[in-house]
């Protein structure tokens, strides 16, 4: 089993849902779409939720995923990633790396904080694909 994707388009943003298993080819395959869409329709903040994720994503995992979204040279994109607190301990490996390479990424359990860090309004939250 794998990790599944599904990218939406908002307004403002990107939002990126994912669910099943993690696997790391997979989930870099979404942030290499992800990168391309923002990058080729000019979006500067995405946020992932993880929060369906299945199993347990260890922190190497975690450190090999920022590792890949820092190679895709997101310049001017904004994340922001939503996790479960298991999902995230015993520390926040993937934004600490991510933001020492200079890509602007922020982890949180709270979707409201996500949202806040991203500068989303609520009438921003309309799906346009």
């Amino acid at each position: 089993m794998s990790i599944n994707s599904k990218i939406s388009i908002f307004d403002t943003y990107v939002h990126v849902d994912y669910s099943g298993y993690y696997e790391n080819q997979s989930a870099n395959d979404s942030i290499d779409e992800v990168v391309k869409l923002c990058k080729s329709k000019k979006y500067t903040k995405v946020l992932f939720d993880f929060r369906k994720i299945k199993g347990d994503v260890s922190t190497l995992e975690r450190f090999k995923m920022a590792q890949h979204l820092i190679a895709s040279k997101p310049s001017k994109i904004r994340f922001v990633c939503i996790a479960t607190e298991q999902q995230t301990l015993p520390v926040k490996i993937g934004e600490i790396f991510a933001r020492a390479a200079g890509v602007d990424l922020k982890i949180t359990e709270d979707e409201a904080k996500a949202y806040k860090w991203l500068d989303i309004e609520s009438n921003e939250l309309k799906r346009l694909e």
